[in-house]
């Protein structure tokens, strides 16, 4: 038994449906299913996938089975240098990280890291829309954020991809075996740069935030 899902709404339980015995007069209860309307013209921000750790995990479980909240912000990032980030927060910790520095990397990278591996997995026979920054006026008036997200986008198909997420984080860390050098070294985008890049990111608005959790 599937339920028909109401356009626009993501299933958070119950996707995988139930079965029900075909037999006449049958009654079967228990059997629930729930969903979630994504709000229309908002960002993808920290504060988004913290509020919403159900869409989190099941986005996330499927970009990499066995990852969710609870997994480290170290781990899905490939840290090396375990220092680098304090305390070892999960991501869900790391989405809710106060201050500026390293907090405020740590919170912006998260929710573009999800950002991107929601669009990484296709679902159902026509994909999924990718999430495609122009990296132009519509995601920042700012010509220096503008440069240093065609930085991040290390392969310039104006795609963000979970892998180039991961390596300007390390990169601005000078995580060991680094897997770029665009950031952190004398007269390069620091930290803050880098984090201020994500937010802009995180929270250019897009006519429907549901089509990020088909």
């Amino acid at each position: 038994m599937q339920e028909v899902l109401p356009n626009g709404y993501v299933e958070t339980l119950g996707k995988d449906g139930y079965i029900v015995a075909a037999t006449s007069g049958n009654n079967t209860t228990g059997e629930d299913f729930a969903n979630f309307l994504p709000p229309t013209g908002q960002g993808l921000t920290p504060g988004f996938w913290k509020n919403h750790i159900d869409i989190l995990n099941q986005e996330l479980g499927s970009f990499h089975p066995g990852w969710n909240s609870n997994t480290s912000f170290e781990t899905i990032f490939g840290f090396v240098d375990l220092n680098k980030i304090p305390k070892t927060p999960s991501i869900a910790d790391a989405l809710g990280a106060k201050g500026g520095g390293v907090n405020h990397l740590e919170r912006s990278s998260a929710a573009a890291f999800l950002s991107a591996a929601v669009t990484a997995v296709p679902d159902g026979p026509g994909g999924k829309p990718e999430l495609n920054f122009s990296f132009s006026a519509a995601t920042s008036s700012n010509p220096a954020i503008i440069s240093i997200l065609n930085l991040i986008d290390a392969n310039h198909d104006h795609t963000l991809q979970p892998g180039e997420v991961t390596a300007a984080v390390r990169d601005v860390l000078n995580d060991t075996g680094a897997p770029t050098n665009n950031f952190g070294l004398t007269g390069q985008p620091g930290v803050e740069d880098v984090a201020n890049a994500f937010d802009a990111m995180n929270n250019q608005t897009h006519p429907d935030a549901s089509v990020f959790l088909i």
